[in-house]
C-alpha cells in the first residue's frame, strides 16, 4: 500500500512540476532551460515555446534562465524587501498586542485591589 501512495504522491508532484514548467514557458515567452535542445526532440517542441505553430527548435523562443535571471536581476531588491517590510510588520503587530495583553491583565489585577 504504501508504494502504491508513493506512486500516487510522486505522479501527482511530477504533474505539478510539468503545469508549472509550462506556466513559465507561457508567461515568459521562452522555451526550456536554456533554449529549445533542453528538450528531447527539437523538432517537435510545446506549443508555448513558439509564437507560431507548428513548433520547432528555428521558431523558438529562448531559454528560461536567462529571462528568469534578468527578472531577479530586475526586481531583485524588491522581492528581497517586500518580505522583511512584511515581517516588520508582524513583529509591531506582536509587540503592540502584548503591550495590550499586559495592560489589559494590570489593569484587572488593579481593580481587585
Amino acid at each position: 500500500i504504501y508504494a502504491r501512495v508513493f506512486r500516487c504522491l510522486s505522479f501527482i508532484h511530477s504533474t505539478h512540476l510539468i503545469f508549472n514548467k509550462i506556466l513559465i514557458e507561457f508567461q515568459f515567452k521562452c522555451c526550456g532551460t536554456t533554449g529549445p535542445l533542453s528538450y528531447p526532440n527539437p523538432i517537435n517542441l510545446p506549443d508555448t515555446c513558439c509564437e507560431l505553430t507548428p513548433c520547432n527548435a528555428i521558431n523558438a523562443y529562448p531559454g528560461c534562465n536567462d529571462k528568469i535571471t534578468s527578472l531577479f536581476q530586475t526586481y531583485g531588491i524588491t522581492i528581497g524587501i517586500v518580505p522583511l517590510v512584511i515581517a516588520a510588520f508582524e513583529l509591531v503587530a506582536v509587540v503592540f498586542s502584548l503591550c495590550l495583553a499586559n495592560h489589559a491583565r494590570n489593569k484587572i489585577r488593579r481593580t481587585h485591589y
